[in-house]
């Protein structure tokens, strides 16, 4: 049986280069300076998503908020998928209740088209591609949010399933459509549950939050992290990120054979991070 140890994100977790601000006490390393823990901290401006309340995601319709008009409606996207319903055609909109089953938080809008445009995209059983749409938020203060859910992108959260293509979908797709005009900014949420990831999770984007369910939402790699792979230092990595923000989540190493990486979060050249309420498990 594996004990897990809570370790201090100030040493052992996460390995942070040329970070400009950060919400975080540890030390920042750079090519030119190293400013200590100890030193007046310089807190970054994302800091203030910390008091924004992200429980309205728990019960959220997603899917429901794009604002496009349903042409036909599914039970699950694996229902979409594999329906030979004539009614499937370039230019329609449709909505599912749920990816793997309704109500699982994975619920999504689609349009269909002869090409694969996003992420969030599957492919029909005609040959077609269903597009996911984004689902939209605007909050209290007017700030204008897209919202998708790893569900949408298939990922599980049932400790089985390999959840990382999920989670690195989302990210892009929120990622993409935050840079829209549109849009202020972009909410990547990961439901409580268990989510395997046997790869990287890549967080090089601008502009979103990757908020969980507190201790409820477990990111975890084990014996099967990188099997077919060689070793490679970082697993939770942001490259050139900028006005991002991380919390309440949990990220766990399960592994009881030799382990494929060192770090288990890295932020590489990386401006303006706050990181709140994210635990990391050895």
């Amino acid at each position: 049986m594996k004990i897990f140890k809570r370790i201090s994100v100030t040493i052992l977790a996460a390995i942070i280069v040329a970070v400009a601000v950060i919400g975080l006490d540890f030390g920042l390393i750079s090519g030119r300076t190293k400013v200590k823990g100890g030193d007046e901290p310089v807190i970054s401006t994302m800091s203030v998503y910390k008091d924004m309340d992200y429980s309205f995601l728990q019960t959220f319709d997603f899917g429901g908020t794009t604002g496009n008009t349903p042409f036909l409606t599914f039970n699950t996207t694996q229902d979409l998928m594999i329906s030979t319903d004539v009614r499937l055609k370039n230019g329609k909109y449709i909505r599912t209740m749920g990816y793997y089953e309704a109500g699982d938080l994975g619920g999504a809008t689609y349009l269909i088209s002869t090409t694969k445009e996003t992420y969030g995209s599957v492919e029909l059983a005609n040959g077609l591609y269903a597009n996911i749409i984004p689902d939209k938020y605007v909050d209290a203060d007017g700030t204008k949010w897209v919202v998708v859910s790893a569900k949408q992108m298939g990922a599980k959260g049932d400790g089985v399933n390999e959840d990382n293509l999920g989670i690195n979908a989302a990210i892009s797709v929120a990622g993409s459509y935050a840079e829209n005009e549109e849009y202020d900014r972009g909410i990547v949420y990961i439901p409580a549950g268990e989510y395997k990831a046997i790869d990287q999770i890549h967080f090089n984007t601008k502009n979103i939050n990757l908020v969980g369910d507190g201790d409820e939402s477990v990111i975890f790699t084990d014996n099967d992290y990188r099997k077919n792979a060689d070793y490679y230092e970082h697993f939770f990595m942001s490259w050139y990120g900028e006005n991002l923000y991380m919390g309440d989540f949990r990220v766990e190493a399960r592994e009881t054979d030799w382990t494929k990486y060192m770090r288990q979060m890295s932020l590489f050249y990386c401006d303006n991070v706050y990181i709140y309420n994210v635990n990391y498990y050895i």
